[in-house]
């Protein structure tokens, strides 16, 4: 795996990378069936090209195993999380409700890297230990519960009726937002 971060921009940089396949398929992020049936989809891209591919049309290598993601997290000196220079790029062709959007993002310890991600991680740092976590367990189960008893019929588009909202219930319940509350909080985190 380490030699995989000596890729610097593109396949082209191949005097110190490692062997890699070449795929017969061309990995699109967007393709109907890579968004509709992720699991069957990236099967056959690792079977066709292995864990790790470049993909010429994303511009970027894809890693498509978790051992090669997880690999890939801590290797922040070569492999960088900072987006801001992508996401400014994208923005100058977009209007200027784009740009707010990139100025909010670019401050998220998400896209970036250390020291600035250390600085932003610190004051959540202690509020998510294995604990602390194991804690909230109850809560968690509890607003999962309900979300699944408010599903009608027998069919449910479990994206948008679960997944989606998952998240932000459990946000606003750490942060102490009271159950009846949770929902605004919810309308908030989709307007983000």
């Amino acid at each position: 795996m380490a030699n995989l971060f000596r890729w610097q921009s593109s396949p082209r940089h191949t005097a110190t990378c490692p062997p890699v396949r070449i795929s017969t398929m061309d990995v699109n992020l967007t393709d109907p069936e890579a968004v509709h049936s992720p699991a069957t989809y990236f099967a056959r891209a690792r079977e066709l090209g292995g864990d790790v591919q470049w993909s010429e049309q994303h511009r970027a290598w894809l890693l498509l195993s978790h051992t090669e993601v997880e690999a890939a997290f801590r290797e922040s000196e070569v492999l960088s999380a900072d987006r801001s220079g992508s996401f400014a790029r994208v923005a100058r062709s977009r209007g200027e409700a784009f740009q707010v959007v990139v100025d909010l993002l670019t401050n998220w310890m998400n896209f970036r890297d250390p020291p600035a991600h250390t600085r932003l991680r610190e004051p959540v740092r202690t509020v998510f230990t294995p604990r602390a976590v194991a804690k909230l367990e109850s809560d968690i189960k509890e607003i999962v519960d309900s979300v699944l008893d408010g599903f009608d019929g027998d069919a449910v588009d479990l994206g948008a009726a679960f997944a989606r909202s998952i998240p932000a219930l459990v946000i606003a319940a750490i942060l102490g937002v009271d159950a009846a509350d949770r929902g605004r909080f919810q309308g908030w985190s989709d307007d983000i």
